[in-house]
C-alpha cells in the first residue's frame, strides 16, 4: 500500500522488524512491498512459521542469514503451539555479528491467566532459540523487538532481558 512505502522510504531503514503479517503472506509478499519503498534493495527475509493465524519476520538491506534455532519455535509447555519469532544474522558495515529477533507474543488476557502464562512459555522458548543461535552463530549484540503484549506482568520482558550479556557470552 502507498501509506506503508511511504513511512517505509522515508524510515530507510537497514534492519526491519515486523509483526502481524498474515499466515498466507510470504517472504515474496513482504520482498515486494520493500522494493517498492526502497527500490534498488537486495532484501533477507526471514520468517516465523505459519499456523497460528500471524507471522513475525525480521528484514535487513544488510548481509544477513537465517539464524539458527528459529526454523521452528514451540512453547515449552505446548509442542503443538508455534510460537510467532523470526531472527537472522546480520553482518554490519562494520563486522559486527548482529542476531535480530523480530517477535509477536500471545494477546489479552489478566496476571497468572492463561495468556500470561503462554507469554511466559513462549518467551522461554524463545530464549532457547536465541542461545542456540548464540551457540552456533556467535553474534555480538543480540536485538529483541515486536509485540510483546504485556497486558499483565513483565515476567515475559524478565525472562528475554534477564543475564542478557551472559547469554551473547560477555
Amino acid at each position: 500500500s502507498g501509506i506503508v512505502s511511504g513511512i517505509l522510504s522515508k524510515l530507510d531503514s537497514d534492519v526491519l522488524l515486523i509483526q502481524e503479517l498474515q499466515d498466507d503472506q510470504q517472504e515474496q509478499d513482504i520482498m515486494r512491498m520493500l522494493d517498492t519503498a526502497l527500490p534498488g534493495s537486495n532484501w533477507t527475509i526471514a520468517m516465523s512459521p505459519k499456523g497460528t493465524g500471524l507471522r513475525s519476520a525480521v528484514a535487513t538491506r544488510l548481509k544477513a542469514t537465517p539464524a539458527t534455532g528459529f526454523n521452528s519455535i514451540r512453547r515449552v509447555d505446548d509442542l503443538d503451539r508455534i510460537v510467532k519469532a523470526a531472527g537472522l544474522m546480520i553482518i554490519t558495515a562494520d563486522n559486527t555479528r548482529l542476531l535480530a529477533v523480530s517477535l509477536h507474543l500471545r494477546c489479552c488476557g489478566g496476571l497468572h491467566g492463561p495468556e500470561d502464562m503462554a507469554r511466559i512459555s513462549e518467551t522461554l522458548a524463545i530464549r532457547e532459540a536465541i542461545m542456540q543461535a548464540v551457540s552456533d552463530d556467535g553474534p555480538d549484540v543480540l536485538v529483541i523487538g515486536g509485540d510483546m503484549n504485556l497486558v499483565a506482568s513483565p515476567v515475559p520482558l524478565d525472562i528475554l532481558r534477564v543475564n542478557g550479556q551472559t547469554m551473547l557470552g560477555t
